[in-house]
């Protein structure tokens, strides 16, 4: 099988076209796809039951960094190549000649207490009583970027063309459909699954299943993506990328956000210390008899 390639919709064009395997393509031209002759279903044969909730499963040892449900995800939700709602980074260890690179690919984890959520604004994420998925609403967005602060993932990308923000949101009007998510139908490993995960005990058991190298604590908002890690990863194993510096997009609205929020509350402080103590300390009037002339 060949390593599955990125074809442009036009030579000028950022948008990526999803070709399935057997259906006319440009000559020469790769294609993401699944492999024939998969049985397995990658999302869930039953109902949610009480208590329950979708999660993705990601198997490390499966990946093989095509990127095939980057592109998936950015055909399916309309986005440019610059910006991604799933992201495959790389991760390293080992000293030479015995070092290994391994790929770890992640969208939202729709976490049990999504940071973004709690720090809208203005409520645009909501999380589905019923699926889990956290849901982010653009026409409620102002496009603020503060969950691009509050995530510890990285998961809000904010669209300067559309001026809001967007997310994963697990593809759930095709799982409502029975259909799987774009990523989980584009892999051609089955390194990505739909599976599902009862929240009570998720809860204690997310420290050794959800926490992997080059990834922030899962414990920072309870992070409900199952990992599959190597067997044996090597040893120092960390981001490819740790020690490269790069430029971060300027986030002019939260500064601006920002600096408002901390002067109204000096503002505030300010008027409530003036009236506490002006009042203790305003002195009684004092008795003054009024003087009487009598002829």
């Amino acid at each position: 099988m060949s390593l599955p390639l990125l074809e442009r919709v036009t030579d000028e064009s950022i948008h990526f076209l999803l070709t399935p395997k057997n259906a006319d393509r440009t000559p020469g031209a790769n294609q993401c796809s699944v492999a024939n002759g998969r049985t397995a279903s990658r999302i869930p044969e039953r109902g949610l039951l009480p208590g329950e909730q979708y999660r993705f499963h990601f198997d490390m040892g499966k990946c093989i960094g095509c990127r095939c449900c980057v592109v998936a995800c950015n055909e399916q939700n309309g986005n440019p190549a610059e910006i991604n709602w799933r992201r495959v980074g790389e991760i390293e260890g080992g000293w030479y000649p015995h070092t290994q690179r391994l790929h770890l690919s992640m969208g939202c984890n729709h976490c049990l207490e999504p940071t973004c959520l709690s720090g809208c604004p203005v409520d645009a994420y909501s999380k589905d009583p019923i699926t889990g998925v956290v849901v982010h609403d653009p026409q409620a967005c102002i496009g603020c970027q503060y969950c691009t602060w509050n995530c510890s993932y990285g998961v809000p990308q904010y669209s300067p063309e559309r001026g809001v923000v967007g997310k994963c949101d697990m593809c759930h009007n095709r799982l409502a459909e029975g259909r799987e998510p774009a990523c989980v139908g584009a892999c051609p490993e089955g390194a990505i699954e739909i599976e599902i995960v009862n929240v009570a005990q998720w809860k204690n058991e997310y420290a050794q299943n959800a926490n992997a190298p080059g990834l922030p604590s899962a414990g920072d908002s309870i992070s409900s993506t199952r990992l599959t890690l190597p067997k044996s990863l090597p040893p120092d194993t960390q981001r490819s990328d740790l020690h490269r510096v790069t430029p971060e997009y300027p986030h002019a609205p939260l500064i601006v956000m920002t600096v408002l929020t901390q002067l109204s509350v000096g503002a505030l402080t300010s008027v409530w210390l003036l009236q506490l103590f002006g009042r203790t300390s305003r002195l009684p009037r004092q008795y003054t008899p009024s003087l009487q002339f009598h002829d």
